[in-house]
């Protein structure tokens, strides 16, 4: 624990004697700049220690790493909150998470804690309610689940163990699927209708804990008219039924597609 309050004392001290940043792939290897997932500057004070932050569509993530290695693809890290607050402790092996892990949730302390065998859980897991009650163990396999128990936040056992892990799912009466409720509401731009414009607007959004559809971003749209039309619809969708993993709710993020066929209009329809 004096290391890692070390380090975060450390970092904010050093970020004027970085070195050259190093670019590197999803597996730690080394790329060029464009093909990178995580940018990592050395540490000139402390020699084989790392800065590491994850490249985004944005930029670089607020959240950072400092890792201890000698080839990106062997060491120790530990990762940060942009406030400082302790994450992810772990090590690395030939690229590949291994041996002990932890995981905090900022303000929240301990999340998840469980062993890696080169990438693969492997052993018990077990996740934490933010009270410190244990919420799921899980007895792993090389990364399968070989048996689990819940509890709830309050320490009872969780008989039914079908309720721990579930998707999120819209509750709206008579429309089974998102994806029927989007068709329902979708209304063809004219403009688009009458230039024959077609196409699929991808989406992501964040389904909160309490079932609210928000955040929604546009990751690729064949035209404006379309664009504002998914948002639209999206803005209003209805409650959702949150996820659950580990029998705790949480909020999840989906990618969805709001496709436009003509052919899925009649000729005198107004939608």
């Amino acid at each position: 624990m004096r290391l890692v309050l070390f380090l975060a004392v450390f970092m904010s001290a050093s970020l004027c004697t970085l070195e050259a940043q190093e670019y590197l792939d999803k597996n730690w290897k080394r790329c060029p700049e464009s093909k990178a997932k995580y940018v990592a500057e050395g540490i000139d004070s402390l020699p084989g220690s790392y800065i590491v932050r994850t490249k985004t569509a944005e930029g670089l993530s607020m959240n950072y790493s400092i890792y201890t290695t000698a080839d990106f693809r062997n060491g120790k890290m530990v990762s940060f909150s942009s406030k400082g607050d302790t994450l992810v402790v772990c090590g690395y092996v030939d690229g590949m998470i291994h041996g002990a892990y932890k995981q905090n949730l900022a303000g929240h302390g301990l999340y998840k804690k469980a062993q890696y065998q080169r990438g693969k859980e492997e052993g018990t897991t077990e996740y934490y309610f933010p009270n410190g009650q244990i919420s799921a163990r899980y007895q792993m396999k090389k990364g399968k689940v070989k048996s689990s128990e819940f509890w709830n936040s309050d320490g009872s056992v969780v008989k039914d163990i079908s309720t721990a892990n579930y998707d999120a799912k819209l509750e709206h009466e008579g429309y089974p699927s998102f994806s029927k409720w989007v068709a329902s509401m979708l209304e063809y731009p004219q403009l688009c209708r009458e230039k024959k414009i077609e196409g699929t607007v991808y989406c992501r959004f964040l389904i909160t804990k309490e079932g609210k559809l928000v955040d929604v971003e546009i990751l690729e749209s064949p035209h404006y008219l379309m664009t504002a039309q998914a948002i639209r619809i999206l803005e209003n969708s209805p409650v959702w039924k949150p996820a659950k993993r580990h029998n705790q709710i949480i909020g999840v993020r989906h990618t969805f597609p709001v496709i436009f066929q003509l052919k899925a209009y009649g000729a005198g329809s107004h939608r």
